[in-house]
This record gives structure tokens, C-alpha cells and sequence, in this order.
């Protein structure tokens, strides 16, 4: 696959599909490294500079290589182009969340929920912003809500609702969630 994107490289280095698959076969052939995937998205962002998803893929490596703060940059950029891109608003409010920063992280996944009522994703995340604002009631149904939209592989949703019974302090109903879960 990555000699094909190289040969459509070499007779249109224009060609976005060719940039996009060199960029997502590197992060497949160096997982750990991105060697030669930085460079790539970067012509990527180059050559669409108006669309969001160049911006996204390279927030995510660069999140991936631990390099948060510019990760949230790129994130930025995408969401200049598509502000209402879930998938972006999820990514950058991990970053919230990270950072402690819990009503900026709700306020992200609000927005991300209402482009996409069925992102489990957002859902889990969201619980945990409002458990950390104290809305354990709000990140209670948040759990759910996810569980109830197949969350039950991820188990983000029922880790929640356990952390909720221990903020409320019934550690036995935590107990018998997690026990259950597994």
C-alpha cells in the first residue's frame, strides 16, 4: 500500500488521497515512532487547508506522541473550519479533562452531543465532567445513556455510575456494578 501512495505521489504530488494514505499506512508500518507521519500530514494540511480532518489527524498524533498542548492546537484549527465536528470536540475535550478543566471539558462534550445524540464517546466523558463538578445525578444519566447506546463493550459508562456510588458513599452498589460488569 505505501509504495502505491509513493508511485501516485510521484506522478501528482497533489493528490490528496495519495498524501492520506501514505499518512494513515506510516502511523500503521511506525505506531509507536510516526516516523515519517508528521511530515505527511503537514503536506496534507497543505494541500486542504480548508478542510478539518488534516487538522484532526494531526491532533491525534500528536496527542499519541504526547504533545498535548500542540494537539489541542490542531484540534483548534479543525474545529475553525467545522465547529460543530464531534469527533474534534470529544478529542480536545479529553485534553480538558486531562488538564482538570471540567466545565470547559462538559461545555466541549455538550456541543459534541448535540451534533451527534449517539456518541457514546461524548456521553462517557461527559459523566465524568459533571462527576467531577459534583452533578452526580447529571453523570449518572450520562452513564446510561451511554450504556443504553451499546456502551457495554467500552465500560466507561458503568465505571461511572460506580464512581458515583462511592461519591454518594455506597461502596457495596459500586461493588455489585462492577462485579456484575465483569
Amino acid at each position: 500500500g505505501l509504495d502505491a501512495a509513493d508511485r501516485a505521489i510521484l506522478s501528482n504530488p497533489a493528490s490528496t488521497d495519495a498524501w492520506t494514505a501514505r499518512c494513515c499506512l506510516l502511523s500503521l508500518q511506525h505506531p509507536r515512532t510516526f516516523d515519517g507521519v508528521m511530515e505527511a500530514c503537514q503536506r496534507l494540511m497543505a494541500l486542504k487547508p480548508r478542510e478539518s480532518e488534516p487538522y484532526h489527524e494531526y491532533g491525534w498524533i500528536l496527542r499519541r506522541l504526547g504533545r498535548d498542548g500542540e494537539a489541542a492546537v490542531a484540534y483548534r484549527q479543525a474545529l475553525a473550519i467545522d465547529p460543530n465536528r464531534p469527533i474534534t470536540l470529544v478529542h480536545l475535550a479529553d485534553l480538558s479533562l486531562i488538564l482538570r478543566r471540567f466545565e470547559e471539558a462538559r461545555d466541549l462534550l455538550d456541543k459534541a452531543i448535540t451534533g451527534d445524540e449517539r456518541f457514546v464517546h461524548a456521553y462517557v466523558r461527559r459523566s465524568l465532567a459533571r462527576l467531577h463538578l459534583g452533578d452526580v445525578e447529571g453523570a449518572r444519566a450520562d452513564a446510561i445513556r451511554s450504556v443504553g447506546l451499546g456502551d457495554s463493550g467500552y465500560s466507561g459508562g458503568v465505571v461511572v455510575m460506580a464512581l458515583g456510588d462511592l461519591r454518594e458513599g455506597d461502596a457495596s452498589a459500586a461493588s455489585t456494578r462492577l462485579e456484575r460488569f465483569m
